[in-house]
């Protein structure tokens, strides 16, 4: 699983390498079976993921004082195609 510093850093790495020739990420439209919910948004997302193994890219953020941490995952809208990209907490 790859995941980033910061989110910025992680959105801005996502964007261009998806726009690349050869991009490391591709991305995945959500099916009925691996939606995070059942919002019919989700139609309209797909999932950013590692093209070498198939993982959802991720986003470790830390939460409070204790140093507890949040997975966040990244998705992107993909119709119509806008590449905004979101973080869905996990």
């Amino acid at each position: 699983m790859q995941c980033f510093e910061s989110l910025d850093d992680a959105k801005k790495k996502s964007f261009v390498d998806l726009t690349n020739k050869n991009p490391q990420y591709a991305v995945i439209p959500f099916t009925s079976k691996n939606r995070p919910s059942t919002n019919k948004l989700w139609d309209r997302m797909g999932q950013v993921v590692v093209k070498a193994n198939g993982k959802w890219v991720c986003l470790d953020v830390e939460v409070d004082d204790k140093g507890r941490t949040k997975t966040l995952y990244m998705y992107i809208c993909i119709k119509p195609t806008c590449f905004s990209i979101y973080v869905y907490n996990s």
